[in-house]
């Protein structure tokens, strides 16, 4: 029985241990594109006046209408 038990707590242990990882690697995803799409907008704000990055004004802009739509 206790070996039963230890195995199951351990069971249980290494699964919380799974879930919690996956967990943070979703959050840090999010984190990471939420971040990634606040760069492009400073950079838009930043440099969008700037004749020499047109076209990479541009294609954030592109970029996030298709991710509005």
């Amino acid at each position: 029985e206790r070996a039963e038990r230890i195995a199951k707590e351990q069971a249980a242990a290494t699964l919380r241990l799974a879930q919690e990882t996956e967990e943070r690697a979703r959050r840090k995803a999010e984190n990471d594109l939420t971040d990634a799409r606040g760069m492009l907008a400073l950079f838009v704000q930043r440099y969008g006046h700037l004749k020499e990055f047109a076209p990479v004004v541009k294609a954030i802009k592109a970029l996030k209408e298709r991710q509005a739509a």
